[in-house]
């Protein structure tokens, strides 16, 4: 296998602009434990910020692994531990209704 070779997605990061990097929740989810999803996590964090990217972790559900996202220098999070899917008005509502209010951590 020649991972690289001819149209893979390493070219397709080199040649497309995009602001953002998400991380599959396959990676994301246990990665406080697993060394091998932990090491997958730090590189594709690590390759969005050398390529002017955001990381974002997808799937997020359980504390450690956003510990241990946060620690990797992961910029953001989406996922069920997070918040579950909404409908638009409702995320406004809630933007409204904490404008100037630290957020929880």
């Amino acid at each position: 296998n020649n991972f690289g070779a001819a149209f893979s997605s390493f070219e397709r990061l080199r040649d497309l602009p995009f602001s953002e990097l998400k991380l599959h929740p396959e990676f994301v989810e246990g990665c406080a434990q697993d060394a091998k999803s932990a090491g997958v996590c730090q590189a594709a964090i690590d390759l969005a910020h050398r390529l002017g990217a955001t990381a974002v972790a997808t799937g997020l559900e359980h504390d450690a692994d956003l510990v241990a996202l946060q620690s990797m220098g992961c910029d953001a999070g989406q996922g069920p531990l997070l918040a579950e899917p909404m409908p638009k008005s409702k995320l406004m509502w809630i933007c409204l209704a904490t404008a100037g209010q630290p957020w929880l951590t």
